[in-house]
């Protein structure tokens, strides 16, 4: 958790490559919702190289953040280097 935000990387069959995707920005009701939306969009990202003929596996940021304000601007911004310095870290 970073700055009342929830950052998170979800891959899937990482045996054609590393995983390709990009990141997602939204407010969720439940952790349990958070994890299973990650997976499904890893899992479609997967999908998508593979049917491209891309030998890369399914992956995707996703960014859970509980602010009732629309994140833009600066805040988008913090937010997106934030993720950039988890990612990093991995």
């Amino acid at each position: 958790v970073h700055n009342k935000c929830l950052l998170g990387a979800f891959l899937w069959k990482t045996n054609r490559g590393q995983g390709c995707g990009g990141i997602r920005l939204r407010k969720y009701e439940s952790l349990d919702q958070y994890v299973r939306d990650g997976i499904r969009l890893a899992v479609g990202m997967g999908r998508k190289s593979a049917l491209a003929g891309l030998w890369w596996g399914g992956g995707k940021g996703v960014i859970a953040y509980s602010s009732d304000d629309d994140i833009v601007g600066e805040k988008r911004k913090e937010m997106l280097l934030a993720y950039g310095e988890f990612l990093t870290s991995l």
